[in-house]
This record gives C-alpha cells, structure tokens and sequence, in this order.
C-alpha cells in the first residue's frame, strides 16, 4: 500500500511538472536572406507576455501579448523537447533567395539555437510548432504586426 501511494504521488508530481512550461522562457526569431537580403524581419515573446516586432523595414515596437497568446506559448513550451532538435534544418541546396530564420530558445536559462529556411528539411513536430506559432498563419509574424501601426 506504502508503494502505492508512493508510485501515485509521483505519478502526480510528473503531471504537475507537465502542464506548465518551465520558466523564466523567451522565443526569438531573426531572419536574413531573401531578394533584398534583411529578411522579413524579427519576433520575439516572453513569459511575462512581453512581445517585441522588428519589421522587415527595421521599425520596431512592443507590446503585450493577451492570456490566450501567452498561454498557446506556455503549452508549446511544455510539449516541446528541444534537446532533440538538430542545430540545423537547411538543406543542403539552400539556393535561390530563400529567407534564413535563427530561432533562439531560452528557457530557465538553457539556450537553444536552430536555423532554418524557406522549404526546410523536416523538422520534429514540437519544433515546427513553435516555428509556426513564431512565423506561420496565425503567428507572431502574421497576426502582431498590425499592433505596431
């Protein structure tokens, strides 16, 4: 019975420790590349909901990301494991104008960096998630820079 309980309080605490992302995180992504060479430009979210643009013509602003979006983040966090991710997901045929994202992870003081580019090699689904939630439909890139006008 001791065992029992003991396996159960474990079983618990893992839980706990699994729905909610560890923190203090942040989220940066740059680019570079493209027809003009300067990308597209640069996001960036905190855990304190502290989002920062940097648009393709160098204009910068911040603001602050609602609960919702703060909370997207923070499950995409929890499910994410970057220690798996490769450094690099450009292809070896890189040509042709392609925008270059560095995406940068910190997240209670571990760093993680990756690049990749337009068309990458596959990417594992906790990575592409965040680069979506960054720089897709519906992402920091397509959604926040209308709060920069």
């Amino acid at each position: 019975m001791k065992l029992s309980a003991a396996a159960f309080l474990l079983l618990v605490a893992c839980a706990a420790s699994q729905s909610t992302a560890v923190k203090p995180w942040r989220i940066d992504v740059t680019t570079s590349g493209g027809i003009t060479g300067r990308g597209n430009g640069g996001w960036g979210i905190d855990s304190d909901g502290k989002v920062s643009v940097r648009s393709m013509g160098g204009r910068s602003c911040t603001f602050d990301a609602t609960p919702a979006e703060r909370e997207r983040f923070d499950a995409l966090l929890v499910n994410a494991r970057p220690n798996s991710w490769k450094d690099s997901y450009v292809p070896e045929d890189n040509c042709c104008d392609r925008i270059e994202y560095r995406m940068t992870v910190v997240r209670a003081g571990e760093e993680r960096k990756i690049v990749w580019i337009d068309d990458p090699l596959p990417m594992p689904k906790d990575l592409q998630a965040i680069a979506d939630a960054v720089t897709g439909a519906g992402s920091l890139r397509t959604e926040y820079g209308g709060r920069c006008n």
